[in-house]
């Protein structure tokens, strides 16, 4: 029960209103939502100032994680799911902007520790359920036209990010559907036509949402130009088919943790340029690193603690590469900003940062195949 006693109620409740939390008896309510709910996200949040390093992190030779890796350096991928704020139906971008400011003003600390350009990955939410809203090309260019130029102007990726909702019967709602294969192609196909429309150009990295792909999907995504794709998360559980999101969703399990190629048969056509798989970094806390412990995204939302464990234990197992990834429709509580920035400037001041890079994929691909030869 320690976790009762030193608890952010605040914050904790911020991201879910709905729990009322008034009181004893409120903040029992709250804790017991954790319990079931907020903990399998990474939500933990101790109110008190997090320590220079938590008992873990002095068990961390540093000296040791900088001779392992020599000469070489390791690439990070900061990758930021550009969506609109709750709820999508009334589309806003506030989080959007909120998280491009925020990694602007860290962009310049990552170029002085790093003494090298630092990059950001943007996947801009393009499909149907956003587009039938309002028009991507004239809504987000009035919107944040000046920082899509400013930040294709630093060389930043800029990708397309897909969930495949579709409208119910009757226009009373939205629904995930992904058993529908040709809708799902649709959904692609719309996506990527939007992104090339607003860039003028096709995309060369791809983000599913809802932690959903499949072959099929893939080959499309491969077919219409990408050579990147983001979605994979190993180990991490992913969602049952339900009434609120159909089709199956993919088995995580055992995936890589480093870049991988699908099988040339199914994806990659002869003499086509490859799809390249780069898998989100994922992680168990320190105290649960059993197999059976819950596994957790790299996200610059988690709980300080949590995200710093996913970090160092990366480091030590000698990881080739860190991607992050974060949507931005949460940055729209103040609280949860703040987590953020905390675990961003982190990153930005690690005491391995001058053997890390913020980059695009491609580079990232290149490094890993030059510390391979």
């Amino acid at each position: 029960m320690s976790h009762f006693f030193n608890f952010d109620w605040r914050t904790y409740l911020a991201l879910y209103p709905d729990v009322a939390a008034k009181g004893v008896l409120g903040r029992a309510k709250a804790y017991f939502h954790w319990w079931s709910h907020g903990r399998f996200e990474g939500r933990y949040f101790p109110p008190y100032r997090p320590p220079a390093a938590y008992p873990e992190e002095r068990r961390i030779d540093q000296g040791e994680i900088i001779a392992q890796l020599k000469n070489r350096r390791i690439p990070v991928l900061f990758c930021f799911d550009m969506e609109p704020d709750d709820p999508p139906t009334e589309p806003g971008w506030d989080g959007a902007r909120a998280t491009i400011d925020l990694a602007e003003s860290i962009r310049p600390q990552l170029v002085e520790n790093t003494a090298t350009q630092a990059s950001f990955c943007w996947f801009w939410r393009l499909d149907p359920q956003i587009t039938s809203m309002t028009e991507p090309s004239g809504d987000l260019q009035k919107l944040l036209g000046s920082e899509m130029e400013r930040l294709q102007a630093t060389g930043d990726e800029m990708g397309v990010h897909l969930h495949c909702y579709r409208p119910e019967p009757g226009g009373l709602g939205w629904q995930l559907d992904y058993a529908d294969t040709r809708w799902v192609e649709e959904c692609i196909e719309s996506g990527f036509a939007s992104y090339e429309k607003l860039f003028g150009r096709p995309p060369s990295a791809n983000r599913f949402g809802d932690r959903w792909y499949d072959d099929k999907a893939l080959a499309v995504v491969q077919r219409l130009g990408a050579r990147y794709d983001l979605t994979a998360e190993p180990d991490v559980t992913c969602q049952p088919s339900s009434a609120v999101a159909r089709g199956d969703f993919p088995d995580m399990r055992g995936l890589p943790t480093s870049p991988f190629r699908a099988p040339v048969d199914q994806i990659n056509p002869p003499g086509g340029d490859p799809l390249w798989s780069i898998p989100i970094t994922t992680g168990r806390p320190w105290v649960t690193r059993s197999r059976k412990g819950p596994v957790f995204s790299l996200n610059p939302a988690l709980e300080p603690r949590l995200f710093r464990q996913i970090i160092n234990t990366s480091l030590v197992e000698g990881a080739d590469i860190l991607t992050m990834v974060l949507t931005t429709k949460i940055m729209g509580c103040p609280l949860q900003r703040a987590v953020v920035e905390k675990n961003l400037r982190f990153v930005a001041d690690h005491f391995a940062i001058g053997r890390m890079v913020a980059t695009r994929p491609e580079e990232a691909l290149s490094m890993i195949a030059t510390k391979e030869n």
